[in-house]
């Protein structure tokens, strides 16, 4: 599934909409939205014919400019639940599996009307927890970087900018491709290239989407590039077996030593491969104990918040029982088990981030583990490819030509010039029988 958006800097342009309709095409987007459409709602709306889309919603501009509007397939379940000059916020059920809130917007191109913009994302922050991605052109920068060319950028602005997200729990989902999102001629033939589109979102929706991918594209008929949000997730190589990793967690059950004790019984390992084969044995052992014995961690506990609703509504009821209790008392230890496993994905030192707060070590490893994609390579002519067989071709060729000699001679007069640390006696210790 993906979304389109795009400043398109006017929606009567025959130019225009043949560029939407091939980026609508070419990318099989699931929802278009365009910004700044300069035109009337009605006249936005009777694009979906060209588009390819059977249902649309549109918010009119004010003169020659603003305006927005979306289009989608009625096999998408959207609901408009909010609109005005500077956005329109719908809800999807079932975007991959789960209800999401999108909100669409267009900021405030006046400076000193900027906080219009904030203002309205104030109003429409709420109480939610559902995962929320908001998209579109801020007409701002959250840094003075994101600024190129002519002129600077108001601090104060940013500042207000960063506030306002800040306030709302949103975050930058981050980007691929060209770092910018506007670019202008100005005077001298110089130009300026600002990243005034972006994409922001809370923390239930980072976690949600942690494989989602936002891209820069290039049209000709804007000077704002279309922003391109995937959905799927994205992997450069395909999964192998996936590794043995210790969990912390697993030390909080009594079980462990025992587990440990029955796979490292037995005779002494009396050499390094038969070392390495106990260890091997031992990760085995464990990693059957934790899907069989340990089991899933999040399912036992919707389980047992399941069990604790149902006997806190039985009729009558005066206090904790017995099973209530033992209920609670599981559940304080699962939580305490959740938290230590994604502390340890999340690779930061516990003593610094001490606050037991698993949503937060939750997101650290979900944007870890997205920042450690590999969506491209470079090719040895300098291009980029993308493509997961070419990929997968340049890696194993890269490593094959590292680690491949490429012929040495003479190279007893270049250990001659090497001084000897290791003795006779110091190599016979080594080469000693394991014990």
């Amino acid at each position: 599934m993906s979304l389109l958006c795009w400043n398109c800097r006017g929606a009567g342009k025959s130019a225009t909409v043949r560029e939407l309709r091939d980026l609508t095409r070419q990318h099989a987007t699931s929802i278009t939205c365009i910004l700044e459409t300069k035109i009337e709602g009605s006249r936005v709306e009777n694009l979906i014919g060209s588009l390819g889309y059977n249902k649309s919603f549109a918010v009119r501009s004010s003169g020659r400019s603003g305006g927005l509007g979306i289009f989608w397939n009625e096999e998408i379940k959207l609901e408009v639940v909010g609109y005005s000059e500077y956005h329109i916020d719908v809800i999807v059920d079932e975007m991959v599996d789960i209800q999401t809130r999108v909100t669409f917007v267009y900021g405030e191109a006046r400076t000193n009307e900027c906080y219009k913009m904030w203002d309205m994302l104030h109003g429409i922050a709420g109480t939610s927890t559902m995962p929320w991605l908001v998209l579109g052109d801020f007409n701002e920068v959250i840094h003075a970087h994101e600024h190129d060319g002519v002129g600077n950028r108001n601090q104060a602005q940013m500042d207000l900018f960063r506030d306002a997200l800040d306030t709302c729990g949103l975050s930058n989902i981050g980007y691929s491709r060209k770092s910018w999102t506007f670019e202008k001629r100005v005077t001298g033939g110089t130009y300026t290239r600002v990243r005034l589109d972006r994409g922001v979102a809370n923390p239930a929706w980072s976690i949600a989407f942690p494989g989602a991918e936002l891209r820069h594209l290039t049209t000709a008929a804007s000077d704002h590039v279309p922003l391109l949000l995937h959905y799927s997730d994205v992997h450069a190589c395909r999964r192998g077996s996936r590794p043995f990793k210790y969990e912390i967690c697993w030390e909080r059950d009594e079980a462990l030593p025992v587990v440990v004790e029955t796979a490292w019984g037995g005779a002494a390992a009396d050499s390094v491969s038969a070392l390495q084969g106990r260890l091997q044995s031992l990760a085995g052992d464990l990693s059957r104990w934790d899907r069989t014995h340990f089991g899933n961690v999040g399912r036992e506990i919707d389980q047992l918040k399941k069990q604790l609703h149902e006997l806190r509504e039985i009729s009558g009821r005066s206090g904790p029982n017995h099973v209530e209790t033992k209920v609670i008392d599981r559940l304080t230890e699962l939580y305490h088990q959740e938290e230590m496993l994604w502390r340890q994905r999340a690779r930061l030192e516990w003593l610094v981030h001490g606050d037991k707060n698993t949503y937060f070590f939750h997101l650290r490893a979900s944007r870890r583990r997205r920042k450690n994609q590999i969506k491209m390579l470079q090719r040895p002519d300098g291009q980029m490819t993308e493509n997961l067989t070419e990929m997968e071709a340049l890696a194993t060729s890269f490593y094959e030509d590292l680690y491949t000699s490429e012929g040495v001679s003479n190279m007893n007069e270049v250990l001659d010039t090497v001084p000897c640390k290791v003795t006779q006696a110091m190599n016979d210790i080594l080469n000693a029988p394991y014990s």
